[in-house]
């Protein structure tokens, strides 16, 4: 099973999570460049081992100033996990910026090409009836090949709160997580029409977020703080029942409250305010995309798994952990999911892991990839 328990410094708890998964972490730069999703963008007459080395130069001149200057405990963290795994800076540094290039890559109708990554966030506050306590769930879609990547991590820093966080190996920071005050955050993509920046990984600010912030209202304090370098979707979760959607461009946000004390995400803006950033309801991707995506609507799954949901959650009169697993293994009635179905089976991108977080008894159940298929660990933030 893919856990690890890290402390110390910044610098010391990176160092354990790149000893700990050495082997894995050395592969990753070369599996990443041979992938499906990059291939996309290598221009065809160009040498692998030139394309590979012009992408650690430019990721690295971009993001390795902006991390020290902004997060210097997390280009600490980095280097710890350098040489811990003994893997260069450069694919590292890549590897961090790997979701923010997945959004620079930017979509044009029939013409560009866009990396779509999804995933389905479920918030359920307590109402009379339904529901007894907060349940907050999350299943993450992603590149299928790296499907054995994912991780739970309980960092314990020196200085900061611990948290229990699903990761990857290759990765200082994460994109779901709940710390020990009760704060759940969770990290969807969003595909902003905006320009991508040259600015902090948000897989890092949700780490940070998790490590400094006891509530929303900091964790809300700490966003309006930062700029942001690509379209996301943020789900903040407190231990007193307050939840709230923050939809992020890299030059503007918005945010939106439950509903009956639902609140979902998938990967589309919602707001009024942020819908005339989100790319055109009629997008679709480039005829040189993979099989699964090519000529596919954009938003299609985004918006297939976004009312599924809402269809399931009135279906259900009572919805506790049993009903959420249900949502999270959905397969729209079918007995076989695909790419628009809520537990995922694209040919490209595929549910990698569902996870269930319970504030109240800081406890997550995690399934590693697809949830119909696995059974949940259960861990403790103690």
């Amino acid at each position: 099973m893919n856990f690890i328990k890290v402390k110390g410094t910044e610098y010391e708890m990176g160092f354990q999570q790149g000893e700990y998964f050495t082997l894995d972490i050395k592969k990753t730069f070369s599996r990443l460049i041979k992938s499906d999703s990059l291939k996309t963008i290598k221009p065809k007459l160009l040498p692998n081992f030139i394309f590979s080395n012009l992408l650690k130069l430019v990721v690295l001149k971009k993001w390795q100033k902006t991390i020290k200057i902004l997060l210097p405990e997390y280009s600490e963290r980095i280097k710890g996990l350098s040489y811990g795994s003994n893997t260069s800076l450069k694919e590292l540094y890549f590897i961090q910026a790997i979701e923010v290039m997945a959004d620079e890559i930017k979509y044009y109708v029939k013409e560009n090409k866009q990396i779509s990554f999804g995933c389905s966030s479920i918030c359920v506050l307590p109402k009379i009836l339904r529901n007894s306590t907060t349940i907050v769930a999350k299943n993450f879609d992603y590149l299928t090949e790296f499907a054995t990547d994912h991780i739970v991590r309980i960092s314990q820093p020196k200085d900061g709160y611990k948290s229990i966080e699903v990761t990857y190996k290759q990765i200082v920071g994460s994109h779901d997580g709940m710390n020990e005050k009760g704060l759940v955050v969770l990290y969807n993509y969003g595909l902003s029409t905006q320009k991508t920046q040259m600015r902090i990984p948000i897989t890092l600010l949700v780490q940070k977020i998790l490590q400094r912030c006891a509530n929303i209202d900091e964790a809300m304090t700490f966003i309006k703080a930062f700029r942001y370098p690509n379209g996301a979707i943020i789900t903040l979760v407190d231990e007193t029942n307050r939840a709230v959607c923050v939809e992020l461009s890299p030059e503007n946000m918005s945010f939106r409250k439950p509903e009956d004390g639902i609140l979902v995400a998938t990967n589309f803006y919602i707001t009024e305010e942020m819908k005339k950033y989100d790319i055109p309801s009629n997008a679709y991707f480039a005829k040189n995309y993979p099989e699964g995506l090519k000529d596919v609507r954009v938003h299609k799954s985004n918006e297939d798994r976004y009312y599924r949901i809402l269809e399931l959650i009135k279906k259900f009169s009572h919805i506790g952990i049993q009903e959420v697993e249900e949502m999270l293994k959905d397969h729209s009635n079918r007995s076989v999911g695909d790419d628009n179905t809520i537990c995922r089976h694209g040919e490209l991108i595929s549910t990698q892991v569902g996870m269930i977080f319970l504030p109240k008894e800081k406890k997550l159940k995690v399934f590693f990839n697809n949830p119909c298929k696995n059974i949940p660990y259960e861990f403790m933030l103690d």
